[in-house]
């Protein structure tokens, strides 16, 4: 669907302050030298990361937690949408999707620690989901 095979969905980026918790392998760059799209690495001040989130974000226990789901209609090309235009009962309008088409739903996460004012670790996450 709007992914292909091999496609990175999650990342997390810890800082030195941050001990590292996962059993993945650790990427072979430097954190410091990791910059999302948007602005956000570690080190960035809490200030500069609110305005990169805008209003839209949850607080607990002193992290920052980002999420939004957008529809996005399936391409004719996609390997997925002729499976999918037969499961009319699958979509909301029960029409077969978003404008006469079948859709997915495409969900993002961020989940921010801070140290002091500082982020020190950044956890991005996406995925698809049809029906």
């Amino acid at each position: 669907m709007a992914r292909s095979e091999g496609v990175i969905t999650s990342i997390r980026i810890y800082g030195a302050a941050e001990p590292f918790k996962d059993s993945v392998a650790a990427a072979k760059v430097k954190a410091s030298q990791m910059i999302l799209v948007n602005g956000l690495h570690l080190g960035l001040s809490r200030k500069s990361t609110l305005s990169i989130l805008g209003a839209k974000y949850n607080e607990k226990n002193g992290s920052l937690y980002w999420s939004a789901c957008i529809k996005r209609a399936m391409l004719p090309s996609d390997p997925y949408y002729e499976r999918w235009t037969k499961s009319k009962d699958c979509f909301e309008d029960n029409k077969g999707g978003y404008n006469g088409a079948p859709y997915y739903n495409e969900c993002s996460s961020v989940a921010i620690k801070f140290r002091g004012d500082k982020i020190i670790f950044i956890d991005v996450s996406s995925i698809d989901s049809v029906c």
